[in-house]
């Protein structure tokens, strides 16, 4: 069983930013974007 990275849990919560939540766990922004194109 896998479990995904708890940064991902706040992705859905009103008012979060997709950038910022990156930034605040150490991924670059664009790799979050990039994955969400595939």
């Amino acid at each position: 069983m896998t479990s995904s990275p708890v940064w991902l849990n706040w992705l859905p919560s009103p008012g979060a930013y997709v950038a910022q939540i990156a930034r605040e766990n150490g991924v670059n922004d664009n790799v979050i974007f990039k994955w969400l194109r595939l």
